[in-house]
């Protein structure tokens, strides 16, 4: 029970996440469609993901998994990095029939995808989003558009749209490599198995990191600041929780992938700071993080690892995940809690997260188009 009443809606709409992955695998063809028939039509060599906000860091994830799952080069770089200062096929290697640009959004108004949309146009090149407005300009400005079934959300800290997005485009990148031959038969029935244990996972983590709050409350909020460390495809989710933290509760938080996160900033960390390591699949990375967690622990006791429940424990604070093991799905299910810690910290510090503090300088800016 959120001690603000108003609070109830976030965690209402994390809560719904797995009702809404449930509902993209049952009308699974309605949802890929589009993208598989494009993929079919056109030999893609080269993807940008192209959003601000959630869906940047969503594209991060996804630029990892289109290089692997569909063979492709990947690119996510930032909307306005991106238009002023790079273009789309800068080398000059690719024809506009090999180039595509995916744009993950919302409401389908925010200025940076939709002119990235408008200049691929012009350059003939394709365009996909995932949107809740499918007759908005962005969508009028795309080849396929992907209605999102998760809804306008009354908490503006997006939590189902955003996690919905990542569910139904690594989806579309699975039928489209099966179906183009770039993924063999095996592959895709281990990812197949592992979209069908999505919605029990996840549901199951939401639990899970409700528990682990209640243990160590006083220790989280007792934090000045929040930390999330990463790697591959999750370097994603740590920017995505970083964003959460900061829009629900406004604490400092930082996420940094693993590596970096040596090069300077452990410098910043003080022993009272709450230091999450995302250690997610099995790989060389693993290893150097759980190697940073141990000798990071005895100096700065409030390290959380965070890893999938089959790996042995090592303490108090491990937060233990049900997850299908598998690259780029584990985002999802290592997604959601941090969408409940930044609920639950906003909300025991008794912070309303359905309002706005910035409406007046984003009047000002005008980051969105009216329409």
């Amino acid at each position: 029970m959120a001690i603000l009443p108003n609070n109830e809606a976030m965690i209402r709409e994390i809560a719904q996440e797995p009702e809404l992955f449930r509902h993209v695998l049952e009308n699974r063809k309605h949802y890929t469609k589009g993208f598989v028939e494009l993929f079919r039509k056109k030999s893609i060599k080269r993807i940008y993901l192209v959003g601000s906000g959630s869906p940047s860091h969503l594209s991060e994830t996804l630029r990892c998994a289109a290089i692997s799952m569909l063979g492709v080069e990947a690119a996510a770089p930032l909307p306005s990095m991106f238009l002023n200062h790079d273009s789309f096929n800068a080398s000059g290697v690719y024809r506009p029939e090999e180039m595509l640009l995916i744009c993950p959004v919302e409401s389908g108004r925010t200025k940076g995808p939709i002119l990235a949309a408008q200049k691929a146009r012009e350059l003939k090149i394709s365009v996909v989003c995932t949107t809740l407005d499918e007759t908005g300009t962005l969508a009028s400005l795309s080849d396929v558009v992907i209605k999102k079934p998760s809804g306008a959300e009354q908490a503006p800290p997006t939590t189902k749209g955003h996690s919905t997005a990542l569910f139904i485009l690594l989806l579309c990148f699975l039928e489209a490599a099966r179906e183009t031959g770039r993924m063999s038969a095996e592959a895709y029935a281990a990812y197949d198995a592992g979209f069908q244990q999505m919605a029990g996972n996840v549901d199951a983590n939401r639990l899970q990191v409700q528990e682990w709050y209640r243990r160590h409350q006083d220790d989280v909020m007792a934090s000045e600041r929040y930390w999330f460390l990463a790697y591959g495809a999750n370097y994603g989710t740590a920017t995505e929780a970083v964003l959460k933290f900061i829009e629900s509760h406004q604490k400092p938080t930082f996420a940094y992938e693993l590596e970096e996160f040596l090069h300077g900033p452990l410098c910043a960390v003080r022993p009272v700071d709450v230091v999450f390591f995302l250690a997610a699949e099995d790989c060389e990375e693993k290893e150097r993080m759980l190697q940073l967690y141990r000798a990071m622990k005895p100096d700065y006791p409030h390290c959380a690892l965070i890893r999938a429940s089959k790996d042995a424990p090592i303490d108090d604070w491990d937060i233990p995940l049900e997850s299908c093991g598998l690259p780029f799905l584990n985002a999802l299910e290592y997604l959601i809690p941090v969408q409940v810690l930044s609920y639950e910290i906003a909300d025991a510090a008794g912070i309303d997260v359905t309002v706005w503090t910035t409406q007046k300088i984003r009047s000002q800016m005008k980051p969105s188009f009216d329409r």
